[in-house]
């Protein structure tokens, strides 16, 4: 009992310790915060930040911004480049991988982090921490490091550093998260607010473009989705998903002519990708060219598999080309995959309107709805 008791008392006095030895420092300019112990000195300049413990540098946390990432970015390749910078940094010092980069999260944002052994100029051992992540357009990267016999007890300054760090507003990342969760209990009108405040910080990653392109479909807006995403498509020309997006909206917008031009350019840049079929094979029922929209159709099963939606689909095309045999033979496939249960794993549902053409189709009512949906 004795020994918990004093256990419990150390871990007290440890946490007190620390917190009551820590200061928290402030930087306007760059909108953040982060706590170091107090007697460390600081140094700032114009994009770095050091705080060390003494003149020879024994245990160091240093924090520097780079500058604006000037090229158009996915999320994909946030990753990319974050893992880049730590084999950068790796390479740079000729240092030996302790513990191997992995993800975690650094005031909310991704972020790579690993631990690299390294021999200073002078021959000291010495231990480094790094984490690299997003500001907006930015990079931020936190390196703490220590003489090798001085890291053990310099550890938790240096976590203390990674999980106090903050910045003072939300970032892009931080509004696109806001603007996911919005749009999935279909609060659109935030969800726009969101995806716009996170693509105003951070104007150039292409994300949060078409995420808001995406939103505003979801809303029935295709003039205001068509015009964000052809911003998409100018930052990244070749992003197949985007072209894919905009023929959507048009498609919407019954102008099959460009949903064609658009989904043709998709497909071009992905062929594998069995979705971008389904979309031309609507572009194509448009223009009334409904044995070539089959054929994408047929191409789509290929490569996805049969679903609701295609069967459908194939369903409008045969009783537009006046087969009303095999139209039928495909709605009966439509209502069957929509009264399944358990539903198939790749089930995707259709609209009011499309299950009211299966059901009198399927009654015999061929009178009714009969442009395409």
């Amino acid at each position: 009992m004795l020994k918990k008791i004093f256990i419990l008392l150390n871990v007290i006095l440890y946490l007190f310790t620390s917190i009551a030895s820590a200061q928290v420092f402030k930087n306007k300019e760059y909108g953040f915060s982060v706590t170091v112990p107090d007697h460390w000195r600081s140094e700032s300049k114009e994009t770095s930040f050091v705080f060390e413990s003494n003149e020879e540098k024994d245990r160091t946390i240093g924090i520097f911004f780079l500058p604006p990432f000037l090229s158009a970015r996915s999320t994909v390749e946030d990753f990319f480049i974050l893992f880049e910078v730590v084999q950068r940094f790796e390479k740079g010092t000729k240092a030996t991988v302790a513990e191997p980069a992995r993800l975690i999260k650094v005031a909310g944002q991704p972020a790579v982090q690993a631990t690299f052994a390294i021999t200073r100029m002078d021959g000291t051992p010495t231990k480094v921490v790094t984490a690299v992540f997003w500001d907006n357009d930015k990079l931020c990267q936190i390196i703490c490091l220590a003489k090798e016999e001085e890291y053990g007890d310099a550890l938790p300054a240096f976590k203390e550093a990674l999980n106090s760090f903050k910045f003072n507003s939300p970032t892009a990342f931080e509004w696109g998260d806001k603007g996911f969760a919005y749009r999935k209990t279909k609060e659109y009108d935030k969800a726009v607010e969101a995806f716009a405040k996170a693509k105003r910080l951070d104007p150039k990653h292409t994300e949060y473009v078409y995420q808001l392109a995406y939103t505003y479909a979801e809303m029935g807006k295709y003039d205001q989705a068509i015009q964000e995403i052809t911003q998409a498509i100018e930052l990244k020309p070749k992003n197949a998903a985007y072209y894919n997006e905009r023929a959507y909206a048009y498609i919407q917008k019954k102008d099959g002519q460009a949903a064609l031009a658009d989904i043709n350019k998709a497909i071009e840049l992905d062929p594998k990708e069995g979705h971008f079929y389904a979309g031309r094979g609507n572009a194509q029922a448009l223009l009334g060219k409904y044995e070539d929209a089959i054929q994408d159709f047929e191409k789509q099963i290929e490569l996805n598999g049969e679903t609701a939606e295609v069967s459908f689909n194939l369903g409008q095309c045969y009783e537009l080309l006046g087969n009303r045999e095999e139209a039928l033979k495909y709605y009966n496939k439509t209502a069957e995959y929509l009264t399944a249960s358990p539903k198939p794993a790749n089930f995707l549902d259709i609209s009011k309107a499309s299950k009211a053409k299966v059901a009198k189709r399927t009654s015999g009512d061929w009178d009714s709805a009969r442009e395409w949906l």
